[in-house]
C-alpha cells in the first residue's frame, strides 16, 4: 500500500507524539520541584544509628546570647535587659541570622535549648529556623516555634446579673522560658538530637517571624528517660500509709498553651460543677485542645511526702475509632517513658483514665505544690501519617502524568485508551500504594484496639485503587477517578494529626483510698433533666430580657456565634465604661426583617454585619442616620480603606461604615508553577503570557465571573459619573478595558466555566487563579493535602503611563448601620458603634473569635491595623492582605444602576463570549438600557440633574 506524503508526516508526527509521552515521566521527575535534598528528621537519625554515631555524656554548655561571633545586616539585636535578666540578645525583627560557636569534645549526637522571652507585642507565632556548620541538618529544623503562655484571670470564675458565668479574660503569661529544640508537629516523642563533630562547630539561627529575646544556647548531653519499673525501683521505700483523695477541676487550670484552648459549658448529667438553668464552664478542651504542641498545666498541692496515683475524667467522642494522645510532665518532666504518649481511647460517653490502667502507676510526691502538664502528641501516629502522606504523593504525580495525556475536562466514556503505552508502570504503582494504604488501615487497628474495618475509609480507597490497577484503563472515564480517592485519603489522614480530649476534672489519691466510679444512674440521670426542664421555665436569658427604650438594640446578621461575643464584649467592655446597656440579637440574613421592623416602628438602633447593598437601600429610602453629623465620624472613617467607604454614600451623605471587606487576591500552585518553570505573574500581560504554558500541560487559569470592575478601575475608566447621574465607561478606554475581558476567553483560552476553583485548584488542573480572600481559608483546612504547595500574591494589575502597576480590586463588604429613632437612642447608638468599630475592639474581637470558635471563624476587617495586629495571619500573608486591601475598590451604587449595570454587562460578556458577537455592539446596547433604568429612578426618588445633586 502506497502512502501519501500527508500520511508520512501524519505518522512521524504521531511518533513524535508518543516518544514525548514515552519520556514523560523521566522529565517530570527531573523538573518537579518536590524532590528536596534535605531529608526528614527520621531518616537523619536512622543514619545515624546505622553509622554507630552515639549520644554525647555528661556534657552541657551554656552560651551565653550575647556571645555571637557573627550576624547578617539585616538582623536588628541589639544587647540590654529584659524582666531581671541583663546581658540578654534583643531581636527585634524577623529578618537576618546570628551564629554562635563552640568546641565538642567529641562527635556525637547533642540536644539544644533555648531560654528566651517572647518580646513580641503582636499575636503571631515567633519562629526561627536552624543551621549547623552550615547546613540545615534535617528537614523539620527549618522552623521552630517558640510558645507562649497563657492564664485566666480568674477563677472561680465571675457571673452576670442572672447568675451565668462570664469567661474569663486569657493574659499572656511574660516570663523566661527554657524550650528544647523539637518538633513543632509533636511527632517524635524525644527533643532532636543534633550531630557535632569534635572540635569548632558554628550554630546559626535564622529570622523567620517574630520577635524574640534570648538569654542563652544551651548545648548538652541527651537525657535517657526510663521506663516505669526503672522509676518505681528507685522510688523512696518504707513510704508512711495514710488516705488522701483530691478532685481538681479541669476548668482551674494554671497555664496553657494558646488562648486557642477553650472552656466549655457542658450540661450533662454527671458533670462537676453541674449545669441546671444556668450558663456555667465546667470542662475545658474538646476540639479546641487538639492541635500539636497544645498544652494545659495544672497546679496542686500534696499534704506529704508519699505514693500518689493520678486518673482523669475525659470525653473522647470527636475522632471516631482513634485515640486521642498525651504527653505527661510533673513538675516539668516525663517520670518515665510510659509518660511519652498515653492513650485517651475514642468512647461516646464520659470515661475514666487512670495512668497505669488497672496497676495505677505510683508518683512519688514531696508535700507541698507540684504541676502537671498534658501536651497534644502525634508521635504515635506518625509513621501511619508519612506513609499515607507518601502514598498521596504518589497518586497526586500520577494523576498529572495521566492528565497531562488526556487533558483536563476531557471525559468521553466512549474513548478508548491505552495508559500503559505511555506510562509503563501505571499498573504496579497503584497495586504499590493500594498494599501500603491497606496496612496502614492494619496498623491502626493494632494502635487503637479497634477492628481493621473500622477504618473503612483507608479500606475503601485501597480497594479502589486495587481495582483501578486491574483495568487502569477506566482512569479517564471519569476525571476525578484518582483524585477523589487520594483526596479522601488526604481528608482521613488530617484526623491523626488533630487529638481532641475534653476534660472534667483530674484526680490524685494515695494507693490507700479509691477512686470513686463516674458511672451516673439512671434516677442522677432523671434528677438532672427533670431540673432542668423546670429550669428553663425561670431562666432569664440576657439577650432578650431586659429591653427597654434605655437599651441599644443591636441586630447581627451572621450567626449565633458572633451574637454571643459580641453580647459578652458589650456587658464586660461597653456597658462598664458608659452605662449604656445594650442587647445584641441575632437577625437573619438579607433585608426583609429590616424591612419589616423599620414598616411597624420596631427597628433596631443598630443592625450589623449587613452587605453593603441593603444599607444603600434603606439610605435612598430615608430610613438611616447620615453618620456625618457625628463627632468621631471622621476620626472612624480614617482608619478604614477609601473603597471600603464608597458603597455607603448617598446624595452627599455617609449612612454606613465597613466591619469585613472580601476582596481578591491570586492563589498559586507553586510546585506546579516551579514544574511549569513559571514565575508569579505581577500583570495581566504576564497572566496572557503563563495561559499558553498551562493550556499545554491542560491546566486553567481562573478568574471571577462577572468581575468587569477590575479591568475598568485598573484603567482608571469610572462607572458612573461624579455626580452618579450619568455612565461614565462609554469612552475608548471604557470600551477597550471591555474589550480586554471578552478577549481572555475568546483570544487566550481562559474557561467560560468553572464551577469550583476551589476542587480545581487542589487537584492542580487549575494551578493558578484570581478569587476572594475567603478562600485561604478553606484551603487551609479542607486541602490539607496541598499543604505547604500553595501561596497567595498580590492580584495582577495593569501598568499606568508611568510604569506603575495598579492592582485595584472590586469585592464585596459588609457593616453597620443605624436606623433613625430619635435624638436620645440615636446618640446612645452612636456611642456604641464609635466603641465597636475602633481599632482596639475590633482587633480584640477578631482574635477571640477565633480563640473561642476556630480557625474558620476569620475576620476580613477594612481596617488594616486590625489585620495587622491579627493572630491568625502569618507575617507573610499579612504582607499581601494589608497592600491588596488598599487597591480596594467597589463600584459605587446609583439609584437604577446599582442593580442594572452588572446585569447589563454581563449579558453583554454572554454575548460577545458565548454567542460570538460583536463586543462594541453589546456594550453600546448595555449602555443605552443601564442609561434608560437610571434616568426613570433619578425621576422615581426626585433627583434633579439641573439642581447638581449628587446621586453618589
Amino acid at each position: 500500500m502506497l502512502l501519501t506524503k500527508n500520511s508520512v508526516k501524519g505518522f512521524y508526527t504521531f511518533l513524535i507524539f508518543l516518544f514525548s509521552f514515552l519520556l514523560l515521566p523521566f522529565f517530570n521527575t527531573d523538573a518537579y520541584a518536590d524532590n528536596v535534598t534535605v531529608q526528614d528528621y527520621a531518616k537523619i537519625l536512622k543514619g545515624w544509628q546505622d553509622s554507630n554515631i552515639q549520644d554525647v555524656s555528661n556534657f552541657n554548655l551554656e552560651i551565653p546570647a550575647a556571645d555571637f561571633i557573627a550576624k547578617s545586616s539585616s538582623a536588628n539585636i541589639n544587647i540590654g535587659s529584659v524582666d531581671g535578666k541583663s546581658n540578654v540578645l534583643n531581636w527585634n525583627n524577623s529578618d537576618g541570622n546570628i551564629t554562635y560557636s563552640f568546641n565538642a569534645p567529641t562527635e556525637g549526637l547533642y540536644n539544644i535549648s533555648l531560654q528566651y522571652y517572647i518580646t513580641d507585642r503582636i499575636q503571631e507565632p515567633v519562629e526561627r529556623g536552624l543551621l549547623i556548620n552550615g547546613k540545615q541538618p534535617f528537614l523539620e529544623a527549618n522552623n521552630f516555634l517558640f510558645e507562649r503562655m497563657y492564664k485566666k484571670s480568674q477563677y472561680p470564675f465571675q457571673k452576670d446579673s442572672d447568675g451565668n458565668e462570664i469567661r474569663p479574660k486569657l493574659n499572656e503569661i511574660k516570663n523566661w522560658s527554657r524550650m528544647n529544640l523539637t518538633d513543632r508537629n509533636s511527632r517524635y516523642k524525644d527533643p532532636f538530637k543534633f550531630y557535632f563533630k569534635k572540635g569548632e562547630n558554628k550554630i546559626e539561627l535564622t529570622g523567620m517571624n517574630g520577635e524574640i529575646a534570648i538569654s542563652k544556647i544551651i548545648i548538652k548531653s541527651p537525657v535517657e528517660i526510663v521506663n516505669y519499673e526503672t522509676y518505681k525501683n528507685n522510688l523512696p521505700k518504707n513510704t508512711k500509709n495514710f488516705k488522701f483523695y483530691h478532685k481538681l477541676e479541669a476548668e482551674d487550670s494554671s497555664s496553657q498553651s494558646g488562648s486557642n484552648i477553650q472552656l466549655i459549658n457542658t450540661a450533662q448529667p454527671g458533670v462537676t460543677p453541674e449545669d441546671i438553668g444556668k450558663k456555667i464552664f465546667n470542662t475545658i478542651g474538646g476540639t479546641s485542645w487538639s492541635n500539636p504542641h497544645d498544652w494545659i498545666e495544672w497546679k496542686f498541692k500534696v499534704p506529704r511526702d508519699g505514693i500518689y496515683n493520678i486518673a482523669f475524667k475525659y470525653k473522647q467522642n470527636f475522632n471516631s475509632d482513634l485515640s486521642s494522645y498525651r504527653k505527661i510532665e510533673i513538675d516539668g518532666k516525663v517520670p518515665f517513658k510510659e509518660l511519652l504518649s498515653v492513650s485517651f481511647p475514642y468512647g461516646g460517653t464520659w470515661q475514666s483514665k487512670v495512668l497505669g490502667g488497672d496497676t495505677p502507676f505510683d508518683f512519688y510526691l514531696t508535700k507541698g505544690e507540684h504541676t502537671i502538664r498534658l501536651s497534644v502528641t502525634n508521635a504515635p501516629y506518625r509513621s501511619i501519617q508519612k506513609e499515607l502522606t507518601n502514598t498521596v504523593s504518589s497518586l497526586r504525580e500520577l494523576d498529572y502524568r495521566i492528565h497531562n495525556i488526556i487533558g483536563v475536562n476531557n471525559v468521553d466514556t466512549y474513548r478508548m485508551w491505552d495508559l500503559k503505552q505511555y506510562i509503563p508502570d501505571i499498573d504496579d504503582v497503584l497495586k504499590k500504594d493500594a498494599r501500603i494504604v491497606q496496612e496502614q488501615a492494619a496498623n491502626l487497628s493494632k494502635l487503637t484496639g479497634f477492628k481493621e474495618n473500622s477504618f473503612g475509609e483507608l479500606l475503601t480507597a485501597a480497594k479502589d485503587l486495587q481495582k483501578l490497577s486491574l483495568n487502569v484503563n477506566n482512569i479517564p472515564k471519569k476525571e476525578d477517578s484518582l483524585s477523589s480517592i487520594y483526596t479522601n485519603i488526604t481528608d482521613w489522614n488530617n484526623n491523626l494529626s488533630t487529638q481532641p480530649l475534653l476534660l472534667d476534672y483530674v484526680e490524685f489519691k494515695t494507693k490507700e483510698n479509691t477512686f470513686p466510679n463516674i458511672d451516673v444512674s439512671l434516677l442522677d440521670k432523671v434528677s438532672f433533666y427533670i431540673k432542668g426542664f423546670f429550669a428553663s421555665f425561670t431562666s432569664n436569658d440576657s439577650n432578650t430580657g431586659k429591653m427597654n427604650s434605655n437599651t441599644v438594640q443591636v441586630w447581627v446578621q451572621r450567626n449565633q456565634d458572633y451574637v454571643n461575643l459580641m453580647q459578652t464584649y458589650a456587658n464586660e467592655y461597653f456597658t462598664p465604661k458608659t452605662g449604656i446597656k445594650v442587647n445584641v440579637n441575632y437577625c437573619p440574613p438579607g433585608a426583609n426583617l429590616l424591612v419589616l421592623a423599620n414598616a411597624a416602628g420596631k427597628q433596631p438602633d443598630i443592625a450589623t454585619g449587613v452587605d453593603s447593598y441593603t444599607t444603600y437601600s434603606f439610605a435612598e429610602r430615608g430610613a438611616l442616620v447620615n453618620l456625618k453629623k457625628y463627632s468621631g465620624y471622621s476620626e472612624l472613617q480614617k482608619k478604614v480603606v477609601p473603597g471600603s467607604l464608597v458603597p455607603y454614600r448617598y446624595l452627599g451623605g455617609d449612612y454606613g461604615l465597613p466591619e469585613e471587606v472580601i476582596y481578591n487576591v491570586l492563589y498559586y500552585r507553586n510546585d506546579l508553577l516551579k514544574r511549569y518553570n513559571l514565575a508569579v505573574p505581577q500583570t495581566w500581560n504576564d497572566i496572557i503570557k503563563v495561559i499558553p504554558t498551562l493550556e499545554e500541560h491542560n491546566n486553567d487559569f481562573f478568574y471571577p465571573y462577572g468581575d468587569f470592575q477590575t479591568f475598568f478601575a485598573q484603567n482608571n475608566v469610572d462607572v458612573y459619573s461624579k455626580d452618579g447621574l450619568k455612565l461614565a465607561f462609554n469612552t475608548p478606554q471604557g470600551y477597550k478595558s471591555f474589550q480586554f475581558w471578552t478577549d481572555l476567553y475568546i483570544k487566550y483560552g481562559m474557561p467560560e466555566q468553572m464551577v469550583n476553583f476551589y476542587q480545581h485548584f487542589r487537584q492542580g488542573d487549575a494551578p493558578m487563579g484570581i478569587t476572594t480572600i475567603d478562600q485561604y481559608i478553606m484551603l487551609e483546612l479542607s486541602a490539607p493535602d496541598i499543604s505547604g504547595l500553595w501561596n497567595i500574591a498580590l492580584a495582577p494589575g495593569t501598568k499606568d503611563q508611568n510604569g506603575m502597576i495598579q492592582r485595584w480590586e472590586a469585592g464585596t463588604q459588609n457593616g453597620a448601620m443605624m436606623f433613625k429613632t430619635n435624638t436620645a437612642r440615636q446618640d446612645r447608638a452612636w456611642q456604641f458603634m464609635k466603641w465597636w468599630l475602633s481599632t482596639k475592639t475590633q482587633v480584640n474581637f477578631a482574635n477571640d473569635l477565633q480563640n473561642y470558635d476556630g480557625p474558620e471563624f476569620m475576620w476580613y476587617s477594612a481596617n488594616p491595623s486590625v489585620v495587622e495586629q491579627q493572630n491568625s495571619w502569618s507575617s507573610d500573608v499579612k504582607k499581601v492582605l494589608m497592600n491588596q486591601l488598599q487597591w480596594y475598590k467597589p463600584i459605587p451604587y446609583v439609584p437604577g444602576g446599582s442593580y442594572m449595570t452588572p446585569r447589563e454587562l454581563w449579558n453583554a460578556w454572554t454575548a460577545t463570549v458565548i454567542d460570538k458577537k460583536n463586543f462594541r455592539q453589546q456594550m453600546e446596547m448595555a449602555v443605552r438600557n443601564i442609561q434608560s433604568e437610571m434616568d426613570v429612578k433619578q425621576q422615581e426618588f426626585g433627583i434633579k440633574e439641573s439642581k447638581g445633586n449628587s446621586a453618589k
